[in-house]
């Protein structure tokens, strides 16, 4: 083969791989279907909420004096959810009440999150009241459904939900100590959750 030839090869080549990457760019450009839903809204999203204990219990609902459990004790912190149990007997329970509202312009999705260790949710049966019950257990951390919650600017309890934290009678362990953290999590109500 020639010089010449090779060249007119080289250039018949060249124009059919420019012309394959211009129609396949093209092909590819309105072939390509992405669809997206985004709602935007344009307000203030907040959610407050308060988790005061309500009562503590031994033997099937008895209360006892806030603070102290038949052969041990708790404390609460309010400001980052910290719950510790010290050296709490078979039977002992807590009730926690999160009041929660929305007093944004936006209404919203809320859940309730409890972590700890394994060995905390092993020894501590939770358990809700207030229509919503926890359906996310896994080792680390139990979580509730996600619950709408309409803005109320101008009302200021809207959602009561009660936990329960009480180690078993039937508990193999004299005593167990232990510490949960308890947290409300929320947002946009038009939030795509998975």
């Amino acid at each position: 083969m020639n010089k010449i030839s090779k060249l007119i090869l080289i250039f018949v080549l060249t124009v059919a791989l420019c012309w394959s990457l211009v129609v396949g760019s093209t092909y590819a450009l309105f072939e390509d279907e992405n669809t997206t839903n985004i709602s935007v809204s344009s307000g203030i999203l907040t959610v407050t909420y308060s988790m005061p204990i309500t009562s503590t219990y031994f033997n099937d609902g008895n209360e006892v004096q806030m603070g102290w459990l038949y052969g041990g004790k708790y404390s609460f912190d309010s400001s980052n959810g910290e719950l510790t149990l010290t050296n709490i007997v078979p039977g002992c329970g807590i009730k926690l009440d999160i009041y929660i509202s929305n007093i944004g312009s936006l209404a919203a999705k809320w859940q309730v999150k409890v972590e700890a260790d394994a060995e905390f949710f092993e020894q501590i049966n939770l358990s809700t009241e207030g229509g919503v019950d926890f359906v996310g257990k896994y080792d680390t951390y139990f979580t509730t459904s996600w619950e709408r919650i309409d803005a109320q600017a101008d009302q200021d309890l809207v959602s009561v939900v009660s936990v329960f934290f009480e180690f078993p009678h039937s508990s193999q362990l004299p005593y167990f100590s232990g510490t949960a953290i308890i947290s409300v999590n929320a947002v946009q109500a038009n939030a795509q959750i998975d």
